[in-house]
């Protein structure tokens, strides 16, 4: 009985220290309100086709192939670039360089 008490409790370890992870990482990449996005294509669009809000510039091109960085709001922003299959991520400097 003890026996089970002991790997029931590691496992449980191990589980609440991949979610605290986990957390950290979503916390990390996930866009502000309105600030600077790293917008990278998953499918066959690119992400210039975004700029149809007028809330939303173009900053530079991003790190990975046909990615850019925008400037704009969150909301203006999110629901078109899951349509178009954009992944958008949090643009802070140890993404961008």
């Amino acid at each position: 009985m003890n026996q089970n008490f002991k790997k029931r409790g590691i496992w449980l370890a191990i589980v609440q220290v991949l979610l605290c992870c986990f957390s950290l990482i979503l916390l990390i990449i996930a866009p502000q309100q309105k600030g600077a996005f790293l917008a990278i294509p998953v499918g066959n669009s690119t992400p210039l086709e975004l700029l149809l809000p007028n809330e939303v510039t173009v900053v530079g091109m991003g790190p990975f192939t046909g990615s850019f960085i925008l400037y704009g709001n969150r909301s203006s922003l999110l629901r078109p670039a899951l349509n178009k299959k954009i992944l958008i991520l949090a643009a802070r400097q140890e993404t961008c360089d």
